[in-house]
């Protein structure tokens, strides 16, 4: 009777055992989840040139190779000049002047350039006492150049400062060294007037002799001169 029945109602019958994970993976390979797939990799977002932080190993990296670009740099090295100078504490500023420069081998080879206005009432034998007092004097290149250039605004416009005037400049500056700042500059014309005679007349002529800033700068060169250069 049963097999009557179960023919007669086949649903009746018992569910049959399912199979192992091995036959069904061999029955039913579609009932076999895979492994979920990896995301593909995406492409970082764009970043508006100058924006944004580098990563972490570029920074280490840029730290190495530019490690100076984060220290102090030193201060760029003065003129030439002024760092002689420097050496010697109270020196005349401007102009260029290097007050410990070696005198020139020859007296025709310090420049004295001129405006044509100027030049053209000088002969050729007056220049050539010119250098020569200054060759005399121990006069450098740069400082002759300085006062070339004092005497054409002279020769312009005398200079009006009394000997009054520029003592009491001088003094006010340097307090009791002022009167052997003078007596040296004095020297260093009187060492002119050797092969340049009438340098007292000019020195008088355009009021140089009283300019505090000539008489200082000669008396630097004969300090300078002094100590460093034979």
């Amino acid at each position: 009777m049963s097999d009557a029945l179960s023919s007669l109602y086949p649903s009746s019958q018992p569910s049959p055992v399912a199979p192992s994970s091995e036959v069904a993976a061999q029955l039913y390979p579609s009932t076999i989840e895979a492994p979920p797939a990896a995301p593909p990799p995406q492409a970082p977002a764009p970043q508006a040139q100058g924006t944004g932080s580098p990563p972490a190993q570029f920074e280490s990296a840029a730290a190495q190779l530019y490690s100076s670009a984060s220290k102090p740099q030193p201060a760029a090295s003065p003129p030439e000049n002024q760092a002689a100078n420097a050496l010697y504490g109270d020196l005349p500023q401007g102009d260029g002047v290097r007050y410990d420069e070696p005198i020139p081998d020859q007296a025709e080879t310090i420049l004295v350039d001129l405006p044509e206005d100027i030049a053209s009432t000088a002969t050729a034998e007056e220049m050539a006492l010119v250098k020569a007092g200054l060759h005399a004097a121990g006069i450098g290149h740069t400082l002759a150049r300085s006062l070339v250039n004092q005497a054409v605004e002279a020769l312009r416009s005398p200079v009006t400062i009394t000997p009054e005037q520029a003592e009491a400049t001088l003094r006010q500056k340097f307090g009791a060294s002022a009167d052997a700042k003078i007596a040296a500059a004095q020297q260093v014309v009187a060492d002119a007037a050797k092969k340049w005679p009438q340098v007292y007349d000019f020195l008088e002529q355009t009021g140089l002799i009283n300019s505090p800033k000539l008489i200082e700068q000669l008396a630097a060169r004969a300090a300078r001169r002094a100590q460093r250069v034979p």
